[in-house]
């Protein structure tokens, strides 16, 4: 399945195979970006996530999403007073994290959203990277910085 984000703020699914429209559903926030999707261990099942973020309707706040499987149901939802400038929720460890204009990192906890930690970098953050003890910031200046945690 194929997910859109419309600029009406409706999210739709399609079939790739055959290109119909299969449904339509409207998200609390206009969705932007690249979605970030995982799977997780939760007690004897697995749970799907799926990352977005997007502006407020008042387009004064960026927003990152938290849905379960196949935008079913919003799990937890937390705003920024800027933009996010990071082209997607970036998804490291137990984390999702996203970055701004303004060179702050926020790190919300995967499950429920509860804020992790923060750090602030120079720059307009545009990506992330990982590998298994580091994360990669990049930022629009060219500057890429390391962290360990």
């Amino acid at each position: 399945m194929l997910f859109l984000g419309t600029e009406d703020g409706r999210l739709r699914s399609l079939k790739p195979e055959s290109g119909q429209w299969l449904g339509e559903k409207t998200p609390p926030a206009i969705l932007s970006g690249r979605f970030a999707w995982t799977k997780t261990k939760h007690g004897a099942e697995n749970v799907k996530y799926i990352f977005g973020s997007s502006m407020s309707e008042n387009r004064k706040n960026a927003v990152v999403v938290a849905f379960n499987h196949e935008f079913e149901d919003v799990l937890w939802s937390r705003s920024s007073e800027t933009e996010w400038a990071s082209e997607q929720p970036h998804l490291w460890k137990e984390w999702v994290i996203a970055g701004n204009c303004r060179g702050d990192i926020i790190a919300y906890r995967a499950t429920d959203g509860v804020l992790a930690w923060k750090e602030h970098v120079q720059g307009y953050i545009r990506s992330f990277g990982h590998d298994a003890s580091t994360l990669y910031v990049g930022v629009q200046e060219g500057t890429v910085y390391a962290y360990r945690r």
